[in-house]
Parts: C-alpha cells; structure tokens; sequence
C-alpha cells in the first residue's frame, strides 16, 4: 500500500482565483427580494395560502449558497491539477528517467531575462536536477548529439554535464530532436519525462512533424528573447568566375535586417590578407534586406584569404563571413594540331605572357596532363583516336573547356563523332557564301564586360565559307555568336561540369577575318579564363555536407591534409571525383575560418567556411503558437510550460506526480451543480 502526503498542486498560482468565492456571497448578501404593496379586500382570503417561515427561507438560501461556492472551488481546484504525491523517503526507490534537450544553438546566445537564452536552458536543467529523487536517472540531449550523451547520467553526473557545455554550430530540427530521443530510450522501461528547453525558432521547430510517444510525458519550455533585432551577413558572391592581376572585382553582399526597426548607417568592411581594402555604409529597413557592392583591385596572384565584417549585438556568430580566392596569373592552353600549329595562336602567345600556349602533335600527347590545363584547342584535327576520346570526355566532364576548329583541306566526318556525343554535328558540306557575323549573347559570361556599348553597325568579322553547326539537341546548346544567315559562328555544348565550344572556321584568311578582328583576343581570353573552377568562395557548416576542393592525386596514397583555423592538424575521410577531390568535418575540426590544404608538406589552397545563417533567422513561436501547434499534433494542451513552471520543485511534481485528482473534482463540480438545480425546481 502507498502512502501519500497531503494533496499538493502542479499549478498553485490558479489558487488565487478562491478569491472568486467571494462572489456568490456577495450576491447572496445584496439579493435581497423587493416587497410589493398588495390590496386584498379581505384578510380571510390568505387563509388557504402555505406559509412559509423565515427560519426555512433563509436555511434553503444558506444551502444554495454552500453548493454555489462548492462549485466554484472544486473548478478552481481542478484547474490546479491536485494530486496525492507519493513519500520521497530513503524507502522509495522507483526510478523515473528524465530525458533534457537543452538547446546549444547559436540563436540561444539572445539576451534573456537572466544573462543569455542559453544560461536560462541551464539553470533550469540545474533546477530539474536539484528537484528530483537520487534514484533518478539523466539523458542529455544537445545539438551536437555527443556519443557520451548516449548514456544515462546520475542527477549530480548530469550537472556537471551540462555545466561543461558550450554553444554548438549545428542546426538541428525539433524532429531530430525527437528521433533521437526515441533512440536513445527504446529499451528503457518506467515512467518517462522529456523536457525540452529551447526558443522554438521557427526554421528548426517543424512541430507539423512531431507525433506524441505514448511512453513519454512531454514539457515544452519556451525561452523567451528580450528582443529579436539581428543584423547579419546572409551571402556573398564575386561579379566575375575567375580572377587575374590588375582586374577590379566587385564583392557582393547581401545584408539582412532580422528586426522591427530600421538600421541606419550600418558599416560594412572588407579585409583582405588582414588588409582593409573596402567599406560601405547601408540603411537597413526592418524585416528586410539590401545587397552592397565593395569594389577592390586583385594586385597579385595566388590564394588571397578575406573577411567581411559588420558589428552588431547581442548576436555575433553571423557578423563575418570568411572568403577564400585565387587570382590567375597564367593560362595555360594546349593546342592539339594535325599538321602544324596555328600561327594565329601562336601570336596571341607571344604577345601576352599570361597566355601560355602548349602546342602538341596528337601523336606526342600526354593525357595525364590535360587536367592542368584550363583550355584545350583541337586545331585541324582529321581524326580523334580511342584514347583522345576517352581522355577527352574525362576532361571535359571534370571541368574542362575544349574549342574544335575545323580542318581546311578535309570534310569533318570524323571530328563529327566525338562532338556529336555533345548535341552538335557539322554539315561536311561547306557553304561558300558570303556572310558575316551579326550578333553575339552579350549577356553570356563569355562576354559579359567585353563591350562597353555596341555600335548600330560593329566590325563584326567577315566569313567567306565555313562548315554550318548543326544542333542535334536544344536542351544543352547555344548560339554565342550568330550569322547574318542565323547558323553559329560559335556554339557552345554543355556537358556535365564542362563546355565543348565549335567554331565553323579553320583559322585562316581564305575562310573568314576572325583572327584579325578584334573579337578574337578576348574570346580567345575569356575561353581560357572561364574555365569553371571548383574553387568556391566558402561552405556552410550543417549546409554543405562535403567541401569541394580541385585537386586530383599523383598516386592512390597522395592524400589531403588540412590545418584549422585553431591550428589542429588533420586528415580527412576524402573522395576523388571527376577531377576534384571531397571531404567532410571531422567532429572537433568544425572551426569556423580558413583552412589550409597542404599536399606532400606544401600549401595548394585554402577553403574557408562559416556558421550556418538558419541561426539568424530569430522569429520564434510564441507560446500561444507553440501550445496550439502542440494541441493540434495531438499533445497535451498542458506539455507547454514556461520558465516560472520549473521554479523550485515543480519539475518533481510534473515527473512524479502520484494519484492525479482533477477528474474528481470535475465531477464534484457538477454533482454541486446539480443540487443546486434540483433545489431551485423542488423546494418550494
């Protein structure tokens, strides 16, 4: 048999509202009936009327009001969920298991009521910990999904626990959460209780997603922000694909306002190489975003590390956005010839130190090289052999850039077969009309700054016969330059991460002026430069699950390794594909900032990386939401607390808390009800 204590409440604060017992007294008090003057001719007709005495009058008014001030106590009583909680001596020894999300993310740095979001979520799970029974047990849930969170705690063990935890970078959905709560007690048995401590931001609480567990008592605590102004650095981006010494390059960056207020003057600093090289200022209207140019100079080659900075509080982890780039200083470009190289090109070469040409018989090729270079030209090229087509298709599907001109002296049937694959073909029959090139895809990347303005009438080049482009698909081809007549005089063929490009003209006078025009150094340029680079500005922790870096090994034991930010050195889990190399954060490398990747002891890059932005996006549920939300998912209108409800020892009277009572007086209230109503119809 189980003793008990006498009756306590989950709720005690609705005791307050005993005070409305004083309504139905005062109601019985100035409800006094008002005596009307009637005129009777004589008293003897009041002789058969059923008198009533004062005496039984007032007992049935004194009743009625006993039952009505019942009625309301029992409701009131009911509203503060009485329960009969068991003895918590050194005899009892059931163990409840207590599972606690405490929310380490970013957006818990807010300012609170008491210090951070995030100090609240502890002392409260150092409030749980301090109310509960020693037999007790502990799971603790974070962001980070610690394995040593895999094991059960003892309530001093988990204070100290959750003591040692710090601020976490990886975003997590309620959901998550509550899959991993499920895990981690599916062979427990007992009494269950989950108390989730977070803000509930809506980016990460999915609460639609959520299904109750039978097996558990839920309490969601919402933590509640003093304000919600944030202002962070959401992306950033460069106007140009690739970069070169001299070239003046344009930052873009996109700037939100994640508050009610508008932000005026808000300074914006790009360093690069710890180097002031630009500022601007922004307004910011509230709830809103603006995108802000900083312009600089590449002055020198190689990998450059940057950062943009603005300063705001109380949030801080999004204030920075760390860059990583490499500015070009060669372009080298291999030229496969049949018979002899191609003067033109070797022109271009000679004039400008940052065109490297290679120029290679197709018979004296090395295909292990190609992928050091950023454009391949098959000049005059009769017939591509096995091993050039494999070697080729590799390169192009990792990135690489391929230009075909057509041989003068022999039809392109056999130059057909390896380009056909790529959605374009030429008629071998060659059209000797006369004809010119009229317009050009201003806006493709190929020229996208090459025109200041273009005339009514350019000195487009001439063509005296060329071999017409014929587009065996629409989905991946395109016309960057086109004739007077409408076939391309330069086609573009998209295929996987590279560009198969194919002019209709060999490089000679006797087929068309293009290499005496001046279009025909900045294509030339541009095919070079706009080899896509793997190379990204930066990667998202918790959003890019795999950094990509281009790299492709000499051999099967040449790995990567990577220098932090904090100066840990270590070697990735990584992958080679498709002439780039992929590797994932080891837990305890996730550091914001540039990390060096180094190869056989010297640097060959930098990769810079930055705390997810979900964090900033601050709008939360409110209570009201979160209790509806909750109620509609199928959870109990009462699982939603807030900080005042884990005040002291209410946490133990919400894990244990015995024989629960409402239900009783509930009917109590109406059984009240009830003889007050049957009072009123049958005592007359």
């Amino acid at each position: 048999m189980i003793s008990c204590d006498l009756m306590e409440f989950l709720y005690p604060g609705i005791l307050f509202a005993l005070s409305a017992l004083a309504i139905p007294i005062i109601v019985h008090l100035f409800n006094f009936r008002r005596h009307r003057l009637v005129y009777f001719s004589r008293i003897a007709l009041l002789k058969n009327l059923v008198q009533q005495t004062s005496k039984t009058n007032r007992l049935k008014h004194l009743i009625i009001l006993m039952l009505r001030m019942l009625a309301i106590a029992a409701l009131v009583i009911a509203f503060a969920g009485p329960y009969l909680a068991n003895k918590q001596n050194e005899s009892y020894s059931k163990e409840n298991l207590i599972v606690v999300y405490l929310d380490n993310s970013l957006s818990m740095s807010l300012k609170g009521g008491k210090g951070s979001l995030f100090d609240e979520a502890r002392q409260l799970a150092f409030d749980i910990a301090g109310s509960v029974h020693k037999n007790d047990r502990f799971l603790l849930v974070t962001n980070d999904m610690l394995p040593k969170h895999e094991y059960t705690f003892t309530p001093d063990e988990f204070v100290r626990e959750v003591a040692s935890l710090g601020m976490s970078t990886r975003p997590v959905t309620v959901s998550m959460i509550f899959e991993r709560m499920s895990q981690l007690t599916r062979k427990e048995s007992g009494s269950k209780s989950a108390f989730l401590l977070s803000d509930y931001q809506k980016t990460s609480a999915d609460l639609d997603n959520l299904e109750p567990d039978s097996l558990f008592r839920h309490f969601f605590v919402h933590l509640k922000p003093q304000s919600y102004q944030n202002i962070f650095i959401d992306s950033c981006w460069l106007d140009s694909p690739v970069l070169y010494p001299g070239q003046s390059v344009s930052l873009m960056v996109r700037l939100f306002n994640e508050g009610g207020a508008d932000v005026k003057n808000q300074a914006v600093s790009l360093m690069i190489n710890n180097t002031r090289r630009a500022i601007a200022n922004v307004d910011l209207k509230a709830n809103s975003f603006s995108d802000i140019e900083l312009q600089f100079v590449t002055d020198q080659s190689g990998w450059h590390n940057a950062e943009v900075l603005i300063n705001d509080y109380p949030v801080v982890f999004d204030d920075n956005m760390n860059l990583s780039f490499k500015v070009t200083d060669k372009l080298n470009v291999l030229e496969i010839f049949g018979n002899s190289p191609n003067r033109w090109l070797q022109l271009l070469a000679s004039s400008d130190p940052m065109f490297v040409l290679h120029s290679r018989n197709k018979l004296q090729l090395d295909f292990q090289s190609f992928r050091q270079y950023r454009l391949i030209i098959l000049n005059e090229i009769e017939q591509v052999s096995d091993g050039l087509t494999f070697a080729l298709d590799q390169y192009v599907q990792n990135g690489g850039r391929v230009l075909v001109v057509p041989s003068p002296g022999i039809a392109p049937s056999a130059i057909n077969q390896w380009i056909s694959r790529f959605g374009l073909s030429y008629n071998i029959i060659p059209d000797t009309a006369n004809t010119r090139v009229f317009s050009v895809q201003t806006e493709h990347p190929l020229f996208k700054d090459v025109f200041i303005s273009i005339p009514d009438n350019p000195d487009f080049p001439h063509v005296f016969k060329h071999y017409p482009i014929v587009p065996l698909r629409r989905d991946n081809t395109l016309s960057l330059m086109t004739m007077a007549n409408g076939k391309a005089f330069l086609a573009e063929a998209s295929y996987f991460q590279g560009k198969v490009y194919v002019l209709p003209v060999a490089l000679d006078d006797e087929w068309s002026g293009f290499q005496r025009n001046a279009l025909f150094v900045p294509v030339m340029y541009r095919l070079a430069l706009l080899q896509p680079g793997t190379e990204r500005l930066y990667f998202i922790f918790g959003k890019d699950a795999m950094v990509e870096f281009p790299f492709v090994p000499k051999h099967t034991d040449h790995v990567l390794k990577v220098i932090a930010p904090d100066s840990l050195v270590w070697i990735p889990q990584q992958r080679n594909y498709r002439g780039i190399t992929q590797f994932g954060f080891a837990e305890g490398s996730e550091v914001p900032g540039h990390h060096r990747i180094f190869s056989e002891d010297s640097t060959i890059g930098f990769v810079s990386v930055n705390h997810n932005r979900i964090e900033s996006r601050l709008l939360t549920w409110t209570e009201e939401e979160l209790s509806e939300k909750l109620v509609s998912a199928g959870f109990d209108r009462q699982s939603t607390l807030s900080v005042s409800d884990l005040k002291g020892k209410q946490s133990q009277k919400l894990i244990s808390p015995g024989s629960m009572l409402w239900k009783w007086f509930v009917l109590l209230t109406l059984i009240f009800l009830l003889f007050e109503v049957f009072l009123l119809r049958f005592w007359k």
